[in-house]
């Protein structure tokens, strides 16, 4: 779905801004077990510069920044590495993607930037008034619109579990996206955070605040009617669609009988992960194709048995 994000704000139409996006995918860069709000803010300056170097043939070439990473070198270059000059902001994202599998040296550099955070979010920000100039400079083919500005969109946070001398889970989520929000929000830029839902649940009003916007809840393909029960169908044949892809040439019913797709679906919740399960389950349960309805009602039994063990 950010994908599709990113595809729609890279056109234009008639009184539409054009932005060009920048996906930033947090597990190239951080272990979801030990993290601080340093590490990100140094993953979205590599991410930046690599993306508008490799899509736009656009060169950050800030000072400060280059010199902030020129402190941290020794942390992030290999032993033949070590008598390059600088790191331009351009080439930093794979030596810095490195520290990922690397707890000492993640270490040093965040003893090193710590007492620096407040500077860094400046310099971050200077960084990022040069990307939104340059890229408004560029020349594009006729008829086609200018970018008006870059948005940043910051995909798998949610799947992060732990910041660094903070309790794993829920009380992490808290400390990173409320705690030390500041170093989220002050950020000059276009930005998606993705967080967890759990912590959406329990703090939403507290993230609207902070944020500036209200969490949006991606929702599952729609299969019933909220209020009625009653069959969506617009969603069930959706779903189908997705079904008829996955077995390629073959007709979706060949594979699995009509009333026992409906059933599956419907018992998805739309969660197109879900029914994939379901269907790879079910296919246990017969000896040839395609799925009956008793194998697809037992291809549910497992899933039945976990979720009733949480309910008292």
């Amino acid at each position: 779905e950010l994908e599709h994000v990113a595809k729609v704000i890279c056109h234009s139409g008639p009184g539409v801004k054009r932005y060009f996006p920048i996906v930033l995918n947090s597990g190239e860069y951080l272990d979801d077990y030990d993290v601080t709000p340093t590490d990100i803010l140094l993953a979205i300056v590599a991410e930046v510069g690599a993306a508008l170097n490799a899509k736009l043939g656009i060169r950050l070439q800030d000072s400060i920044v280059t010199r902030r990473l020129g402190e941290i070198k020794d942390y992030l270059l290999s032993d033949i590495e070590i008598n390059e000059a600088e790191i331009p902001i351009s080439e930093a994202k794979v030596k810095i993607q490195r520290l990922k599998k690397d707890a000492t040296a993640r270490a040093q550099v965040r003893s090193k930037l710590l007492p620096q955070m407040s500077s860094l979010q400046d310099e971050i920000n200077v960084v990022f008034a040069e990307a939104r100039t340059k890229l408004r400079g560029i020349r594009v083919p006729e008829g086609e619109h200018p970018y008006d500005d870059f948005v940043l969109i910051v995909d798998d946070l949610e799947k992060i579990q732990r910041i660094s001398g903070v309790e794993e889970g829920a009380r992490s989520h808290q400390e990173l996206f409320i705690e030390r929000a500041p170093q989220l929000t002050g950020l000059k830029a276009h930005v998606i955070f993705t967080v967890p839902l759990a912590l959406v649940r329990s703090h939403g009003p507290e993230l609207h605040q902070i944020y500036g916007s209200e969490p949006f809840v991606l929702p599952m393909i729609k299969v019933a009617s909220r209020t009625t029960s009653a069959l969506f169908v617009d969603g069930q044949q959706k779903l189908i669609e997705i079904m008829q892809k996955r077995a390629g040439s073959t007709p979706i019913y060949h594979v699995i009988v009509p009333d026992a797709l409906d059933w599956l679906i419907r018992y998805s919740g739309g969660h197109v992960r879900n029914l994939m399960t379901f269907v790879q389950r079910a296919t246990t349960y017969v000896s040839e194709a395609p799925i009956t309805l008793p194998a697809a009602k037992r291809a549910l039994n497992q899933s039945v048995a976990l979720l009733s063990s949480s309910i008292r």
